[in-house]
């Protein structure tokens, strides 16, 4: 209710940008679709930055990956080519937005394109974004899983976890031995999936987090 009375004419248009990607994110969470879309719509009117505008691409793209799959696919795009070229600034950014376009290739079943996205998230993403690089390896992990070249996913699988263990997010540590645990079972290695889900679950308790 706050961001909606904000006026346009007090801000500059970057500022306004802001607003209204904060009014975004924030319909995006509360299941509003068509409120979310216009308020990034009123973003790309706002800015003519490019790294701004490949921002409020990336938004639209999340919001469309659940309702038409090519028109994600074309907002993600949008965002990659607003990227080029990289600065050192927005690394991390472009590799976000590679990592959200493999999801949607990896849920398509079109692993070349998932790993050649993936590949590039790799090469771009800073050494010191250590969250999304683990995200990253992740993502390859799963990747790999599926198309069943289980050693290279477990080598993923396993940086993921060791970048996550130095982080110190037990939460991610524990849905890293998760992943490794479904890995394990579709190796055939009974004995090491239930190795990794008893310490994720281990984890999960001193979290207080019952559900997980």
């Amino acid at each position: 209710d706050l961001l909606q009375q904000v006026e346009a004419r007090r801000l500059a248009g970057d500022q306004w940008c802001t607003v209204q990607l904060l009014l975004c994110d924030l319909f995006q969470r509360c299941g509003q679709f068509e409120e979310a879309l216009n308020a990034c719509r009123q973003a790309l009117a706002a800015s003519e930055d490019a790294a701004r505008q490949a921002q409020v691409y990336r938004r639209m793209g999340k919001l469309y990956e659940c309702r038409n799959q090519l028109h994600a696919l074309r907002y993600y795009q949008q965002a990659i080519e607003r990227f080029q070229p990289v600065a050192p600034d927005t690394a991390a950014l472009f590799a976000e937005v590679l990592k959200d376009r493999s999801w949607l290739y990896n849920l398509r079943q079109e692993w070349d394109l998932a790993e050649r996205d993936l590949q590039q998230a790799l090469d771009v993403a800073p050494a010191a974004e250590k969250v999304l690089v683990a995200d990253i390896y992740d993502s390859m992990a799963s990747l790999y899983r599926k198309t069943a070249r289980h050693r290279e996913a477990l080598a993923y699988a396993e940086r993921s976890l060791a970048l996550r263990e130095e982080v110190g997010d037990l939460l991610a540590v524990a849905k890293s031995l998760g992943n490794l645990g479904f890995l394990y079972r579709a190796m055939g290695e009974y004995g090491h999936a239930v190795a990794a889900h008893k310490e994720a679950m281990s984890t999960y308790e001193k979290l207080g987090n019952q559900e997980l």
